[in-house]
């Protein structure tokens, strides 16, 4: 009944022995998500991450184990997945009244992006109120208009930003 519970959660889960890694349930989402085929008895580490040849530096693990009572609540991106995903990660009693460490998965990409992409636009609209206020000034147009490049440049990551115009009857572009 448990299992049935745990593999029609909307979530990503999975439950490991604390002290060797070894994965002891993952629901089948989690399984299908990160294409872990028969995850019982694998090292967790082994199967959720690439190229570790130890326990993650980010896994909370330890830190439960020192307070079995504390949840921790932490996001990650995946290297497996690439996808951002917001995990919260307990302490609970398992078969044979053992600890086991699980961990409960939620993907939070879509958020993660649209916060990524209201932070650009925040960004390019101090940007436009930065270039509009350095109008206000007494400069000549080619000083303003050269710090607006400026500006605008270094929000690029740009070295340098030139304005030119096509002189269509020579074909070149005039500066």
């Amino acid at each position: 009944v448990l299992q049935r519970i745990l593999n029609g959660a909307d979530a990503y889960l999975y439950v490991t022995d604390p002290y060797d890694d070894k994965i002891l349930f993952m629901n089948d989402k989690m399984a299908a998500h990160f294409g872990v085929e028969n995850p019982i008895g694998q090292i967790c580490w082994k199967v959720m991450r690439t190229g570790l040849e130890n326990v993650c530096d980010l896994c909370p693990k330890r830190k439960l184990i020192q307070k079995p009572d504390d949840i921790e609540v932490w996001e990650e991106k995946s290297e497996v997945t690439g996808r951002y995903y917001r995990n919260t990660d307990c302490l609970i009693k398992w078969e044979g009244d053992r600890l086991a460490h699980l961990q409960y998965r939620v993907d939070i990409t879509q958020a993660r992006q649209a916060e990524e992409a209201l932070q650009t636009r925040l960004k390019q609209q101090e940007l436009m109120t930065a270039i509009s206020r350095s109008f206000i000034s007494t400069a000549d147009m080619p000083t303003l208009i050269n710090n607006a490049l400026d500006m605008t440049g270094k929000f690029m990551g740009a070295g340098k930003i030139v304005m030119a115009q096509v002189n269509e009857a020579e074909q070149v572009l005039d500066f």
